[in-house]
């Protein structure tokens, strides 16, 4: 398995080399990982939790997008994470799925919002069905960052946060969690109680 923490781009199902690369130099260089300050304005709560007027792309991308997590439930091989019902907080919009070829043990959501300039990297979350050696590799994101990782309680378990190192995405807040050997990492441009918002909305799929 190969692990992705910050912005994603197209690879096996969304590739996993932002913060995994910052983390094998660091740990090759034997070197430190500082919190960097936050470069991109992060969405706020205020902004867009009103009522949603969809363009007809935002309704198609959209419903390409559920039929997507249609599909892509009825090929994972462990249940997933989702949000309650599929029900997003108005004024995000579900943009894109990505997954794995078979057996299917992983896979990226991508969720936009109407207003403000986060746009598509609005909210992402990976989810990944994780081996013991993987739980047990350096490079996995919660061995390769422990010393910087720090918990938070929120009503549906304990998680763990951090901010991303490096641009472009420097600031971005990262949130990560290991439910028995299903790792969930969320990340995005939106605002730390945004993103804690999503990952308490997160139950797991029958």
């Amino acid at each position: 398995m190969t692990w992705s923490l910050g912005r994603k781009g197209p690879g096996r199902w969304a590739v996993r080399g932002g913060l995994l690369a910052i983390a094998v130099l660091t740990l090759a260089s034997g070197g430190q990982v500082a919190v960097a300050a936050t470069t991109p304005p992060p969405r706020s709560a205020a902004e867009d939790r009103g009522t949603v007027h969809l363009t007809e792309p935002e309704g198609l991308l959209q419903e390409a997008a559920l039929h997507d997590i249609r599909v892509l439930r009825s090929a994972l091989i462990f249940k997933p994470f989702l949000p309650s019902n599929l029900v997003l907080p108005a004024g995000d919009l579900y943009n894109r799925v990505t997954w794995s070829s078979a057996p299917v043990n992983g896979f990226g959501i991508f969720i936009s919002a109407q207003s403000g300039l986060a746009g598509s990297r609005a909210i992402h979350m990976d989810e990944s069905l994780e081996s013991s050696a993987d739980l047990l590799d350096p490079s996995f994101p919660m061995n390769a960052f422990k010393s910087i990782l720090r918990p938070v309680t929120l009503s549906n378990g304990i998680w763990l946060e951090m901010q991303q190192q490096h641009a472009p995405w420097r600031g971005e807040w990262i949130l990560m969690r290991l439910d028995g050997n299903v790792a969930i990492e969320i990340d995005g441009l939106s605002s730390k109680q945004l993103l804690e918002q999503f990952a308490v909305s997160l139950v797991r799929s029958a």
